[in-house]
């Protein structure tokens, strides 16, 4: 006998606070789950106020306005013979819990408190929420009046549980809780008696990380059998990370729908006509464990069922593996799109008109631009299907009829790029670099000279102190003069900001929004101005490196049809802030490679190692490669700069997040005035261990040099690297 039932899943464009936006965004994603003939749909965590509300989760006004939303969400006729999961903050016995809200018909069911917080990297939320405890017996929770009224109960129960209705068990959990804990789930939840798992997220962006989370989710549910329902977050919701979609639905192990990652759109919603009978037949044949007693994994009986076969031929999306592998995208994709997206989204709710980027000639302005132009293309795209993305359009630019008729045509509405030279650092290598970019994406480009603006401010000094700084003078002259070009270039930006909307016929409409264009590696070594143009209002490569980029300006050099590409990644790196005859380039002024910064950034980060555990691994890792005095020393010199340098990421722009080991200061919060590294205990500590390899070397040597006088010893010696 067929047990078919369609089921949905779905990620929302959620904004921390936005009341009104996110109610209109779960009501319709139920209503297209509805249409589509599901009568199960599941969300993502917190949906009701979003997830990154942050401090705002210790206010009890915000729990008191989540009430508000999801009766209003209850009372509408979306959820009429709908069983639906909604995410959102809930507060019992004077503690604050993440929970799922499961209601049928409009009437809340049950109440599922989240029993493992997450605490790591971006993620805080023991510092707001309690995790429940699983063996706690199920609680009766006291509804807020005017829902009790309207739903005739006036408790419901809360805690972990499994909902029984007819002919199907569902179970609602987070996916921190599924993959966190994988053989550790909830006693309720590990039970193989739930056909339907519903796993809400709120997982943010990360290179290369989406991969490990579609393998967690397809080993579980080979594992235990049955359905998945994974629903996540997507887009920016006012903080600095990009929240990525992807919503999936997986039977037996096998994807069988899966929803885009980055998206424009405000919902993103998958379904799936699944069969019970299949579930029950495939534990059968994998001798999946035994289901546990229902005395050890308590039920909330719903007087409900999913089964509508009129509806099942409404959804064309049968259960079927989904043809080849799930969709990964590329390291060079996925740093197209992830910062895009998130651009995309913040420059829609901040009111602004569009982006302001300062070129330098260099890779690292290119990309932050080329990443606009990105968020062109997936908007353009957006814009054929005809939906809301149209009308964001139409406010951004101004045109409440106009339609881009190419990416780049958009592109030059809403990027607009400027080039600061000054005559005697800069040169027309990088300018007309800068402007044939421009050209090739469609931005609105400006080329000018800040010659004037730097002349003015420097000569103020000699006329009230009599002294005249020169590039050539010490090097407190030198870098005053560089950072006066850079600063005046921050400012310049700005203005331009200001006036660049007025000036293209948009009075009135807002301003435009800086990006920074600050690396991984600059923020780290410390290689910026503080207050110049690495402050900004956005940083889109903030936590990318230099080597990630380098491959996402070759990929985009075909994807976006832009040979001038190529000139980029040729082109000796140079901050053009000193005199062209001195000729200096980034890599010679680190003392240490893009490549070596790279390897660093992740050991500290990543891998939380101090100077000393850092120079331990890297002995190890670089001995075919360097020495132990070259490792000691670029260890060395890393943590030099690091320590001189760290009061600068007070001043540098927040980064889109995209790696772990972003260095800004929500994502390294480590302190900002350190005491002197070269003077610290951990450099001591490495110069006595390459002094005393160094001491049995020569003693080997010596050694070897006896031998080989009285005629002893055929056999080579190996010798460590010094």
């Amino acid at each position: 006998m067929s047990r078919q039932i369609v089921v949905a899943s779905c990620s929302l464009a959620q904004w921390a606070l936005d009341w009104e936006g996110n109610s209109i965004r779960i009501k319709q994603s139920i209503r297209e789950a509805k249409a589509k003939g599901a009568t199960l749909r599941a969300g993502p965590e917190l949906e009701v106020c979003g997830y990154g509300c942050h401090d705002h989760f210790y206010e009890d006004e915000l729990y008191a306005n989540c009430w508000e939303v999801f009766t209003g969400v209850l009372k509408d006729e979306c959820c009429d013979n709908m069983l639906v999961d909604i995410g959102m903050p809930i507060m019992h016995h004077n503690f604050r819990y993440i929970c799922r809200v499961v209601a049928y018909n409009g009437r809340i069911v049950s109440i599922h408190p989240k029993t493992t917080l997450r605490i790591d990297g971006n993620y805080n939320e023991s510092r707001w929420f309690t995790a429940w405890d699983p063996a706690v017996p199920l609680e009766a929770f006291p509804l807020p009046d005017f829902i009790a009224d309207m739903q005739g109960t006036r408790v419901v129960p809360f805690g972990s549980a499994l909902l029984s209705t007819l002919g199907a068990c569902i179970g609602a959990i987070t996916s921190d809780e599924l993959i966190g804990l994988k053989n550790l789930l909830p006693t309720a939840l590990s039970s193989t008696s739930a056909d339907v798992l519903t796993v809400s997220a709120a997982n943010h962006f990360s290179v290369g990380n989406f991969d490990s989370i579609v393998a967690s989710l397809q080993g579980i549910s080979k594992d235990i059998g049955g359905v998945i329902l994974y629903s996540n977050q997507h887009g920016c919701d006012g903080d600095q990370t990009y929240y990525d979609g992807g919503p999936m639905i997986l039977v037996n192990g096998e994807i069988v729908s899966q929803g885009p990652r980055f998206s424009v759109h405000d919902v993103e919603l998958v379904t799936a006509v699944v069969d019970l009978e299949e579930v029950q037949s495939y534990r059968a044949k994998q001798a999946v464990s035994e289901p546990l007693d229902d005395l050890t994994a308590p039920r909330v009986d719903v007087a409900c069922s999913l089964y509508r076969p009129e509806l099942v031929a409404l959804n064309p999306a049968h259960h079927h593996p989904i043809a080849g592998s799930p969709i990964i995208h590329t390291l060079e994709e996925e740093i197209a799109m992830g910062p895009a997206c998130y651009l995309w989204h913040y420059l829609r709710r901040s009111k602004c008109v569009g982006f302001l980027a300062p070129l330098s000639g260099g890779i690292d302005s290119c990309s932050t631009s080329v990443m606009v132009l990105s968020m062109c293309y997936l908007v353009f795209d957006a814009l054929q299907d005809g939906n809301e993305v149209a009308s964001d359009i139409q406010r951004i630019t101004g045109s409440s009829d106009w339609r881009p008729k190419s990416p780049q045509e958009l592109c030059n509405r809403i990027l607009h790029t400027v080039y600061m030279g000054m005559s005697e650092c800069s040169s027309e290598e990088t300018r007309s670099r800068a402007q044939r970019l421009a050209e090739g994406m469609g931005a609105h480009h400006i080329s000018m000279s800040i010659d004037t603006v730097y002349r003015a401010e420097r000569d103020l000094l000699p006329q009230y102190t009599g002294f005249t700084p020169d590039f050539r003078g010490s090097s407190a002259e030198n870098l005053a003069l560089q950072n006066l070009q850079a600063r005046i270039r921050s400012t310049t930006a700005y203005y331009l900001a200001r006036t660049l909307p007025n000036i293209r016929g948009r009075p009135g409409g807002g301003g435009l929004l800086v990006l920074s264009s600050v690396n991984v590696e600059e923020s780290l070594r410390g290689n910026l101005t503080k207050h110049d143009c690495s402050s900004a209002d956005l940083s889109p490569i903030g936590s990318i490196s230099k080597i990630q980029l380098r491959s996402f300006i070759r990929w985009a050099r075909t994807a976006f049809t832009l040979p001038i590409l190529d000139e980029f990644l040729d082109a000796t790196p140079r901050a053009e802030l000193e005199p062209a005859s001195f000729g200096s380039c980034d890599d010679k002024e680190n003392g240490m490679t893009h490549q070596e910064l790279f390897v660093f950034a992740k050991l500290r980060s990543e891998e939380r190692l101090g100077p000393f555990d850092m120079f331990q691994r890297l002995l190890s890792d670089w001995q075919d490669m360097k020495s132990a005095r070259e490792v000691g020393d670029l260890v060395k010199r890393f943590w030099t700069f690091y320590g001189n340098n760290r009061h600068k990421m007070a001043a540098v722009t927040p980064a889109i997040h995209a790696a772990g080991y972003n260095p800004d200061n929500r994502f390294d919060q480590r302190p900002m005035l350190y005491p002197r590294f070269e003077h610290s205990w951990a450099f001591k500590r490495i110069d006595g261990v390459v002094d005393e390899l160094q001491r049995r070397v020569k003693m080997e040597e010596d050694e070897e040099i006896r031998f080989e006088e009285v005629g002893f010893g055929d056999e080579p010696r190996v010798k460590a690297r010094l």
